[in-house]
Order: structure tokens, then C-alpha cells, then sequence
């Protein structure tokens, strides 16, 4: 006999990404992140999303992509604890 999941909510595609990411699955998290329509999200989420392309990015070897998102948040003034974050990267990535 065969076994079909039924899904019959919405997928949570950022609690899904988030799910990969902490599972070491930075490339399909990175595929789930880029997924996402942002357009209706918090500002916070939004970063948050961005500051996660960058960390999949690194964990994928892709430091050009990754160092290119950490400084776009780092250079934000309403970045909070993200641009925090993507600056320290930055610092960690160029030492």
C-alpha cells in the first residue's frame, strides 16, 4: 500500500527555510528563502530572510554572494541585530 501526505494548510515557506538552514541543508534552504514573496512581510522578516541567503551562501563556499548580502544589511539603519550580525560576518570573513 502506498502513503500520500495530505497538506491542507499553506506551507510556512520561512519556518520551512529556517528548518533546512538549521539542518545543514543551506542549498534547498537557500532555494525555500528565494521562494518567498517578501513584498507583504514585516521589515524584520525581510532582513531576516536576507541575512539567511548570506549565511547559505557562506556555508555554500559562495563568498562573493555572501559578503554582497552581509554588507547591503550591514549598511542598514534600521538593520537591528541583523546588520550587527552581517558586519560581524563581515569582519570574521576578511581576517
Amino acid at each position: 500500500s502506498s502513503t500520500e501526505a495530505v497538506v491542507g494548510a499553506r506551507i510556512n515557506r520561512l519556518a520551512l527555510a529556517d528548518s533546512l538552514f538549521a539542518t545543514g541543508q543551506a542549498e534547498l534552504a537557500l532555494q525555500a528563502y528565494a521562494s518567498i514573496e517578501t513584498a507583504k512581510l514585516a521589515v524584520s522578516d525581510r532582513y531576516w530572510i536576507e541575512y539567511q541567503m548570506a549565511n547559505c551562501h557562506r556555508r555554500l563556499g559562495n563568498l562573493p554572494e555572501s559578503e554582497k548580502r552581509y554588507r547591503r544589511l550591514a549598511g542598514l539603519v534600521d538593520g537591528g541585530w541583523c546588520a550587527a550580525h552581517a558586519r560581524w560576518w563581515l569582519d570574521a570573513l576578511s581576517t
